[in-house]
């Protein structure tokens, strides 16, 4: 029989769960789910934060977001023997990005294969919950998938499919299909990159970096997966209600063939499966009011999983055995199958298993004694004897498994893939004799084992010393708890959160300042009797360059600076040594680029993978860290002194609030070091932007005239594994609000490249009435600062550029963005430097913000957009866009906003262009006839092109990604290469509108010499055309 304290865990256990199944039962009767986009977990479900670094478990995690039109979400799991051979050296240390290794020659290629990265099986793991509940991030689902990985030597994904009743079947087993798709498509791309390095390198050795990128310089390859994975043996691994989705994959995948290719499913783990039907077995009647998971709940989980028209427990996703369900059961991959002794879904599982052996296919079955439904995945069973038994028997039948090998380990073991359908001619099966190996190659086996343990896979009464010290804790922390509370309430005592150290001084801070790598570099430093003019503060990996972050006390030398880069081989990360003999030699050295103006980063090129980079011989050498991974900006928000705090690596889901209480924002110079920094709890958490209060000694600092060494701020997460992500971020104090004279409207937009449009675009808008640009540069590298800086010598134009260079968080900048203007702008616009506001009417654009002014309720004006096409045209019109490009669709597409900033919610949650309000604030449409904007989004393919390279926004796809083609985000019919396809010029071009066009033609174009401001080369002034 169980343990007492698991007995005692099952009665609560159901409780809550009945409780929530009826919730949710009372939720989809009220019509409260059903939503497109679904969820794939519940805020009630603990989370384990991702890590790309590989821990003292050694497995990395990192979460992926396969699609922006659902929640579906992966989290792989990847080992570090997947870095080096088995006897190799593994260092661990910063995030691990995961690229292929440079191509060699062919001769090199025949030598050992000593530092080659090693291929490992992948397996998708699909986590239980009876379908409504449960996360592939869930703290139990990550302990056991770092487990798994570990010990079974593989690349583990975690799916987080959709949930019910949000999402019905087929949900979550198209979730898992699609999941499949997705790997084989990452298989094919990594194996395109491979073959374009291989032809650049033309058969030499090549020293240069062979990151798997497009042919645009993004990367569209899961780097892990294409460094590590070998999808050609490709194992399912579901628990609970995903062994039933891992048996519908590899039905769809028989079903595919080659359709799937490069991804073969070799096996599958299906461990208790939820199996059921409508007549009863006798595990059914005997078992039905078992421990956790009893009939009575699981039906209620069924009902909110399938359709309400399609609800039967003969419903081919419930019952594995009725007919017609799939492919022959011969055609299968070799099953695993794990079933407890008090599973009341056991015996259907056994008879499946019993079905798929008649037709000759491997699928033995492992029975566990004394165990219970989901006994060595669920959160206070993982760590016992039976749940870590479990694993090991199933990394036993892996190492036995000849599709799951690679290369033969040994006489008699076959390296070749044969056909799922042919009849397997090594079968092994629970108690069937020898081994089909020979033993030397094998660990202990399953048999022996459950021999030593009394006949299961565990033994009778083995958990009862430990579940009695279980029993002991729990009763021991309740009664501290009570006592602990009722002392608060007698002696009137609140519980808040504090902060650490909440009386640190300048002083202090001062004094442990001393403690940052640049004052220990410079008190050792003895090569040089003068100080290095710059200090390398970070460098931070992109997919087309490398930043390196600097502080410098006076100019930035523009002609002592460059990219120097350090093998990996080499230990040296600090030079502290006088002699020049021993210090490190850098393998080559290029350029480095200087944004202009200067600011806190120069550009170097990609550094190859595991490469060290810094700009001089005397400066400390730094391996770049990944850019996903990172805290990259903070500013303080002066109306609540609170931190706003921008950051990468948490995978929060967009347009949701996340649950501040798993964060807390740190603040120091040494992360490393826990004594010398301080922490706040966090108020808010979305997206990329989390809110915390500000200590007060951190406010004393960063109000001072003469800051010499701010301190960085940072995100930590709470509970076991927490994690601190790396900051470049320094607080950015904004200048004192406008008392007086607030501008009436202003634009917030985000550039890159833009150089040659921007004068048409602020010149025009300033005739309408915007007063303020806020131009938020991404990195551009045209002249985009040039042309910026003389509009804004103009008195006409008040321009600044802020530079943004961070990837794909055009939300993030927004947000920063309307911090910036509320304390100057009644009135913010977010739009694009393609799209440009048309008043068809007499009416301006003042009359318009002056009539929704006198509305306090007015937050938001959602203006629509209609889209232009070519028009015909296949070179960039010279004189402008809005006069070159006169047609477009026929319905607009999407809305973009203008905003009172005051009134944004404190998350600055935003999606699309779009804000979310403060209660009781709210949006209206403005009407087409009175304001739309004109969206050239579909330019000559010279410009169009540009967009290929790489997107802003933070949830949008990239054009080079084969996903959601249909998006509006995309060009429909172009697909995803960027190659002009022949009637390019006449796309999009359904009604012919010349309004802006003729508009345009009498406001702006000069009578002297019949040219649009724009055109000419000097600056236009506006103010002295209208009065004349």
């Amino acid at each position: 029989m169980p343990s007492v304290a698991v007995k005692v865990y099952s009665v609560f256990f159901k409780l809550l769960l009945k409780h929530k199944l009826q919730s949710l039962l009372r939720q989809s009767a009220a019509g409260g789910t059903g939503a497109s986009f679904g969820v794939a977990s519940r805020p009630d479900e603990s989370a384990a934060p991702s890590n790309p670094s590989f821990g003292p478990d050694g497995v990395a995690t990192k979460d992926i977001h396969v699609d922006h039109l659902s929640s579906l979400s992966l989290r792989l799991f990847l080992p570090d023997s997947s870095l080096a051979p088995r006897n190799g050296h593994v260092e661990n240390g910063g995030a691990y990005g995961g690229y292929l290794p440079p191509v060699a020659p062919p001769d090199a290629r025949r030598r050992s294969h000593a530092g080659s990265p090693r291929k490992l099986p992948v397996i998708l793991q699909f986590h239980g919950g009876a379908f409504v509940g449960g996360s592939n991030t869930s703290t139990a689902n990550d302990f056991f998938c770092r487990r798994i990985a570990k010990l079974l030597d593989v690349i583990v994904i975690a799916v987080g499919y959709r949930l019910a009743p949000d999402s019905r079947y087929p949900a979550a087993f198209e979730d898992g299909f699609k999941v499949l798709n997705w790997l084989g498509k990452q298989a094919n791309l990594a194996e395109c990159s491979k073959s374009m390095e291989s032809t650049k390198a033309g058969g030499v050795g090549d020293a240069s970096r062979s990151q798997i990128v497009d042919s645009f310089g993004a990367s569209s390859v899961e780097p892990w997966l294409a460094a590590h994975g070998d999808p050609s043996r490709c194992v399912l691994l579901g628990v609970s209600c995903g062994a039933n989705i891992a048996d519908f994959v590899a039905r769809k995948a028989v079903e595919a063939g080659k359709l799937v290719d490069p991804v073969k499913v070799v096996a599958q783990v299906l461990m208790y499966p939820f199996f059921t039907g409508s007549i009863a077995t006798h595990s059914e009647i005997k078992l039905a009011n078992t421990y956790f998971y009893d009939k009575s709940l699981c039906m209620l989980a069924w009902k909110l999983f399938l359709p309400e028209r399609e609800f039967s427990l003969d419903h081919p996703a419930a019952n594995p055995l009725v007919p017609g369900r799939g492919p022959p059961l011969k055609c299968m991959p070799p099953t695993l199958t794990v079933v407890a002794e008090h599973d009341w879904m056991r015996d259907r599982a056994i008879a499946y298993s019993e079905e798929l052996r008649k037709v000759n296919v491997d699928a033995p079955v492992l029975e566990y004694k004394d165990a219970v439904h989901e006994f060595a995945t669920l959160d206070m069973l993982l760590k016992t004897p039976q749940a870590q038994a479990c694993a090991d028997d199933i990394a036993i039948w892996r190492f036995r498994s000849r599709h799951l090998q690679r290369y033969p380990v040994a006489i008699g073991l076959s390296s070749s893939h044969e056909p799922l359908c042919e009849p397997e001619k090594r079968r092994w099966r629970l108690g069937s004799g020898a081994p089909p190996h020979p033993p030397e190659v094998m660990r202990p086996s399953m048999k022996h084992r459950r021999r030593a343990g009394g006949g299961r896979a565990w033994a009778r009464g083995s958990s009862a010393s430990p579940s009695w010290f279980l029993l002991f804790a729990f009763l021991c922390c309740a009664l501290f708890a009570a006592v602990a509370f009722s002392a608060f309430r007698i002696f009137g005592v609140s519980f808040r959160p504090v902060l650490m150290l909440p009386t640190w001084q300048n002083s202090a801070i001062n004094a442990m300042a001393t403690d940052h790598p640049y004052f220990t570099f410079a008190a050792t430093k003895n090569r040089s009797d003068n100080p290095p003019s710059v200090r390398i503060e970070e460098a931070i990996s992109f997919p087309d360059q490398v930043l390196i972050f600097l502080q410098f006390p006076g100019s930035l030398p523009r002609s002592d600076l460059a990219c120097l880069y350090y093998p990996p081989s080499n230990p040296t990360t600090t030079i502290s040594s006088s002699s020049s003999s021993s210090s490190p030699v850098p393998q080559f050295h290029l350029p480095a680029t200087i944004p202009s103006p200067p600011p806190s980063f120069v550009r170097c090129p990609l550094a190859p993978r595991g490469f060290f980079v810094s700009l001089s011989p005397d400066l400390p050498l730094f391996q770049p860290r990944p850019w996903d991974h990172l805290v990259y900006a903070a500013i303080l928000d002066p109306h609540d002194n609170s931190s706003i705090v921008f950051a990468k690596g948490f995978n929060l889901r967009p347009a949701r609030l996340a649950d501040p209480s798993r964060y807390e924002c740190v603040y120091g110079w040494n992360f490393a070091k826990p004594n010398y920094f301080m922490t706040s709890p966090v108020l808010t958490a979305a997206q990329e932007i989390i809110r915390c209060p500000t200590p007060h000694s951190i406010l004393l600092r960063l109000r001072s005239h003469a800051v010499l060494n701010p301190p960085l701020v940072s995100v930590k997460t709470k509970g076991r594994g927490a994690v601190t992500l790396p900051s470049v971020a320094h607080h950015e104090t904004l200048p004192p609000s406008r008392r007086q004279g607030r501008h009436t409207m202003c634009v917030c937009t985000m550039v890159r490249n833009q150089a040659r449009f921007l004068p048409e675009w602020i010149i025009y808008h300033s005739r309408l009435g915007v007063e303020r640009w806020f131009i938020y540069d991404n990195d551009s590298d045209d002249d985009t600062d040039q042309v910026l800086a003389s509009m804004d010598m103009s008195s006409n134009y008040n321009v600044t550029r802020h530079l943004w260079p961070w990837v794909k968080t055009q939300e993030a900048g927004f947000a920063h963005c309307a911090l910036r203007a509320r304390g100057h702008c009644q009135w913010v616009g977010f739009i694009d430097v393609d799209e440009f506001l048309y008043l068809p009417t007499n009416v301006t654009l003042n009359d318009v913000l002056r009539k929704y002014s006198s509305k306090p309720r007015i937050g938001e004006l959602r203006i629509a957009c209609h889209s232009f096409g070519p028009s015909g045209r296949r070179t960039v019109p010279s004189e402008g866009v809005m006069a070159g490009y006169t047609c477009r669709l026929s319905a607009p597409e999407r809305h973009k906003s203008i905003v009172r900033p005051e009134v944004l919610n404190p998350s600055l949650i935003n999606v699309v262009h779009h804000f979310h309000l403060k209660d009781g604030m709210r949006y209206v449409n403005v009407e087409k006839g009175l304001v739309v904007i004109n969206h050239y989004k579909y330019q000559v393919w010279e410009v169009f092109k540009e967009k290929f390279y790489r997107r802003v926004a933070t949830y949008v796809v990239d054009w080079q990604i084969e996903e959601n083609v249909g998006s509006k985000d995309r060009a429909p019919g172009l697909g995803t290469k960027a190659v002009e396809p022949s009637d390019w010029p006449s796309r999009f071009c359904e009604v012919h509108d010349t309004g802006l066009k003729d508009w345009v033609s009498v406001a702006f174009v000069d009578p002297r010499t019949g040219l649009l401001p724009w055109q000419k080369g000097e600056e236009f002034d506006l103010i002295h055309h209208f009065d004349t």
